[in-house]
């Protein structure tokens, strides 16, 4: 993989990090003034699978880093909706309904099912391990990305599929065809698809 590639997938953990952080500052400020208990943190995820765990225990590790402890500095509840959308939404609801200072999600799924919960803005909301948020309607823009909910920020991973495919002919140097198993109502896996498409050279007629 080249260098600057592992930079970029480091700088956008960072990213991340750094914005969940400043939320949880202010936050934090606001409690103490208060005389209230400890910032609430939901962190939501799809399902169980490897890429998404990992996700949520480098999100929690980089809050530690930067003094934020569960148990501690904050509070944190961990969701799951185990790969059901009827559980997501109802996830969804119950965490933006105020009852949390900063909502973490870690998915295109739960980003969306998240943003269209949070339509009043009842909670600060920061989403990574989305592949394309531009795509996933959630009111981002791609030319000004400036232009978003207040309420929302957060980082875009969608991964060059021409590195993935440079690397399995490295593996296979007789790879020819290659098979891509998608789903076509998810949009994380429509940008997925069409950037893979794309990458790869039109066959001859």
């Amino acid at each position: 993989m080249k260098i600057q590639e592992v930079v970029r997938r480091l700088w956008l953990g960072v990213v991340l990090i750094a914005a969940a952080a400043a939320i949880l500052l202010m936050s934090d400020s606001s409690q103490r003034k208060s005389g209230h208990a400890l910032p609430r943190v939901a962190v939501f995820q799809h399902s169980s699978q490897t890429a998404l765990d990992e996700s949520v225990l480098g999100i929690l590790a980089g809050l530690a880093e930067h003094g934020f402890i569960d148990g501690k500095t904050i509070s944190v509840q961990r969701f799951n909706a185990e790969n059901d959308i009827g559980t997501a939404n109802a996830i969804a609801r119950q965490i933006t309904g105020g009852g949390f200072d900063l909502v973490i999600t870690s998915s295109t799924i739960s980003m969306q099912v998240v943003a269209n919960a949070n339509r009043a803005g009842k909670a600060k909301h920061v989403f990574g391990i989305v592949t394309d948020p531009f795509k996933a309607g959630v009111g981002i823009s791609r030319e000004n990305p400036l232009d978003h909910p207040k309420y929302m920020t957060g980082i875009g991973s969608l991964v060059p599929p021409e590195l993935a495919f440079a690397m399995a002919k490295k593996m296979f140097p007789a790879l020819k065809t290659v098979g891509l198993v998608w789903n076509p109502s998810e949009s994380n896996s429509v940008a997925y698809t069409s950037a893979a498409r794309a990458a790869v050279p039109a066959p001859r007629s």
